[in-house]
């Protein structure tokens, strides 16, 4: 039997009362009228910060689902485990909400939305807090569908300058810019040499729009010391780019923790 799987706001979450409110319009209806969920069914709720609640439906309406918390699980975060942030350019159509998506899927800690010289998509502030709703949603139902138990922070839409000069003030942090077009070592191989020579605590992988980066803004990561990483002879797309490079250092990690925990690294 399938237990689904959703991941709610904090505020609907009463844990001195063993119980959960749903009153999100979106979530009560996929409950309620696609789920066809009754009272009695048993649903897995998370709060996005590694707390996952076994529940028990208890009321239905129309307008908020309540659920009895049975038990309640914590899956802490892997502190020898480097965080993996990823910056990327505002990309045109569907392919930016498709990059969150995987993104999410995969498991970043972070997602960093920016513009750069070449961008192509240029947003209004009247239209960002509808954008930011919808990324978050999607992000939210990739996280629940590859059952993760951290939901990636959304960071708010910079200037990829003002970015690459915040990186670069961080001691602990292994800053990667996607190079395409360039002489460049493959990204895998530059970060196993940059984890044998620092203790990364964050990997940063910067990824730029449809266009590329302008000669100023590489300048500009040269300065601030961004390694450059190629990922093969083929030029991807932005958004294969970004969810190519971030699948590729998630298998990393996880084959060099392996190691390390079975004694052979």
């Amino acid at each position: 039997m399938t237990i689904h799987r959703f991941i709610v706001a904090k505020q609907y979450i009463d844990e001195a009362n063993a119980r959960i409110t749903l009153t999100n319009p979106s979530q009560v209806h996929q409950i309620t009228r696609v789920l066809r969920a009754k009272p009695k069914d048993t649903f897995e709720l998370l709060d996005g910060d590694g707390n996952l609640y076994i529940c028990i439906l208890s009321q239905i309406t129309r307008n908020q689902v309540v659920a009895e918390i049975s038990s309640k699980k914590h899956e802490p975060e892997d502190t020898k485990r480097p965080k993996l942030n990823v910056v990327v350019a505002l990309l045109k159509g569907d392919q930016f909400e498709m990059t969150i998506q995987k993104l999410s899927e995969i498991g970043v800690n972070s997602i960093t939305p920016c513009f750069t010289a070449h961008s192509v998509v240029r947003l209004k502030e009247s239209d960002l807090e509808k954008r930011y709703e919808r990324w978050l949603s999607i992000a939210k139902e990739a996280t629940e569908q590859s059952e993760g138990f951290y939901l990636p922070r959304l960071e708010s839409l910079q200037n990829l300058d003002q970015i690459l000069k915040d990186l670069a003030k961080k001691s602990d942090a292994l800053n990667i810019i996607l190079a395409e077009r360039k002489s460049s070592p493959p990204l895998l191989h530059l970060i196993e040499n940059g984890m044998h020579a620092q203790s990364a605590k964050e990997l940063n992988l910067v990824v730029g729009p449809e266009g590329g980066f302008s000669d100023q803004e590489f300048e500009l990561a040269q300065k601030l010391e961004f390694k450059f990483a190629s990922l093969g002879k083929r030029v991807f797309k932005a958004g294969t780019a970004a969810i190519t490079a971030a699948g590729a250092v998630n298998f990393y990690l996880d084959d060099m923790l392996f190691k390390r925990n079975i004694g052979t690294a």
